[in-house]
């Protein structure tokens, strides 16, 4: 099969449904009109009640992805499970999410996802259990990860990131397994779609932006997008992914209007996190843009 074949073969998988269109245009009309608050008080009084936390299961990753907003092409490695497990266990006592996404890097580089898939089912019953993933790994799960994810009704999110003919078959081929196995997907073109979290320096080397905080924060994707990470939670990914690509020192200095920015941790008490995640912006937000500029990514 030729590679305009293969790209548009993959293409199909990326168009919406009627069903799905109009579900997106609904979803969207009424995050507008009827917003629902970040963070809120579970009827048990005690937790907090979330729309979705993200965690990483790996910082590394299959592609090198230009301006990846983990920065996955300087980092490598996967999460601990046993990191992992402690992270959920603490903070299921603390809150309720409605979607626990799964991402990376590489989520499927790690070898486990089907024990994590059943752990966080175990902590949050009612949760969404989501697998962000490039789809590369997908045709390489067993039926044990197959099986877990359809058990526990999973999601997957394909977020494209590539249009090489030899790695595009491969995420068909893995769609197909989906499709046999009836596990639920959809697959978004971010080959076309995706969004410069950072800018790039002279030497390619990752910087911020000099943003108004409050212009940045009116103008932000990842509003929802509250992080799971080292056993604290954060008002959003790109403050976690920075912070921690500032420990491992892969960023520098210019990052610095970040470093101020100090995350939930467990001795956080219920109406401290539903005060700090539903503060709109805070002045660490600074670093990211005022308008999102859209890009064609260039995996190398």
């Amino acid at each position: 099969m030729t590679q305009a074949e293969l790209n548009c073969n993959l293409d199909k998988y990326a168009k919406l449904t009627l069903q799905q269109f109009f579900r997106k245009v609904y979803n969207r009309i009424s995050r507008i009109l009827c917003p629902k608050p970040v963070a809120k008080l579970a009827p048990d009084s005690r937790r907090v009640v979330l729309p979705r936390i993200e965690t990483y299961l790996a910082n590394g990753c299959n592609l090198k992805c230009h301006l990846c907003s983990h920065l996955s092409p300087k980092r490598k490695g996967v999460t601990a499970t046993a990191d992992l497990k402690l992270w959920m266990d603490t903070w299921k006592e603390k809150i309720v999410p409605g979607t626990v996404a799964f991402l990376g890097g590489e989520p499927l580089l790690k070898q486990d996802i089907a024990e994590m898939t059943y752990y966080a089912k175990k902590c949050w019953e009612n949760t969404q259990i989501e697998i962000v993933t490039n789809g590369i790994l997908l045709k390489n799960l067993n039926d044990s990860d197959f099986a877990a994810i359809k058990e526990v009704n999973g999601y997957v999110v394909i977020s494209q990131h590539t249009t090489k003919a030899e790695l595009v078959a491969k995420i068909i081929e893995g769609i197909k397994r989906l499709e046999e196995k009836k596990i639920r997907f959809e697959v978004r073109p971010s080959i076309r779609e995706w969004v410069k979290y950072h800018q790039l320096g002279p030497s390619e080397n990752p910087l911020p932006y000099q943003s108004n905080p409050i212009a940045a924060w009116q103008n932000c994707i990842p509003k929802e997008c509250v992080a799971l990470w080292n056993n604290n939670l954060y008002k959003c990914s790109v403050l976690a992914n920075m912070q921690q690509a500032r420990q491992e020192e892969i960023i520098g200095d210019e990052w610095k209007a970040m470093l101020s920015y100090k995350p939930l941790t467990p001795e956080s008490t219920a109406s401290e996190i539903i005060a700090h995640l539903s503060e709109k912006s805070v002045p660490e937000c600074c670093i990211c843009p005022e308008k999102y500029e859209k890009h064609v990514i260039n995996d190398k």
